[in-house]
């Protein structure tokens, strides 16, 4: 079964009907600051087109990525091993606002530049052993709105759909990325691009 969420769901209301807790804020970031990061980002950024490794063979990933952080924090998963890059303005001062608003600190953000909606993320769970116990992960996305999906990991006919939007703030934490994976679906309909940035700590 699935449900659509309302898009405008404040923070405090969790989306996920058990088993993990999620929050969204659809109107995070104003439309005007929204433009300022990405065209920031997708000019400042160091993107790269990286290959993993599915079912014993190597594959571009369908989008485009970053790691950057703190001196030193690599991020593993899949068979990539990224070492972070330093903090640029731009991500220091989205850092800045999410951890000022809502009391969290990070180590690390990992980056995804969808060109367009044939770019995707498949279904995952960021449950690796770095990421800690029930991790917090806090996602931004700047540009095109796009199709967010949550699956219950065992209950697979347990789906949530959101529509995330430019600006928009996801918090995931709890027992989510245990008992959930989640996915951005390819959207033939869409045309511009979408950059997602994802809040972490990494424990090394």
């Amino acid at each position: 079964m699935s449900q659509v969420s309302n898009t405008e769901t404040p923070l405090q209301t969790n989306l996920l009907p058990f088993d993990g807790e999620a929050y969204l804020d659809n109107r995070y970031f104003s439309a005007a600051e929204s433009s300022h990061y990405f065209n920031c980002l997708k000019d400042e950024i160091h993107w790269e087109h990286k290959e993993i490794r599915i079912y014993g063979r190597f594959v571009l990933q369908p989008r485009l990525i970053a790691w950057y952080g703190d001196p030193g924090i690599m991020l593993k998963y899949s068979s990539l091993n990224l070492i972070s890059t330093p903090w640029t303005t731009a991500l220091t001062n989205i850092k800045t606002t999410i951890e000022e608003d809502l009391g969290y600190s990070f180590n690390g953000v990992f980056l995804n530049y969808y060109r367009n909606g044939h770019d995707y993320m498949g279904w995952h769970r960021d449950n690796e052993r770095v990421h800690g116990l029930q991790p917090l992960i806090i996602s931004i996305s700047f540009g095109a709105a796009r199709l967010f999906k949550f699956r219950h990991y065992r209950q697979k006919d347990i789906v949530k759909n959101l529509k995330l939007n430019s600006g928009s703030l996801l918090i995931m934490q709890g027992d989510t990325q245990e008992n959930w994976t989640h996915s951005l679906p390819k959207s033939l309909k869409v045309n511009e691009p979408r950059i997602n940035l994802t809040f972490r700590n990494i424990y090394q």
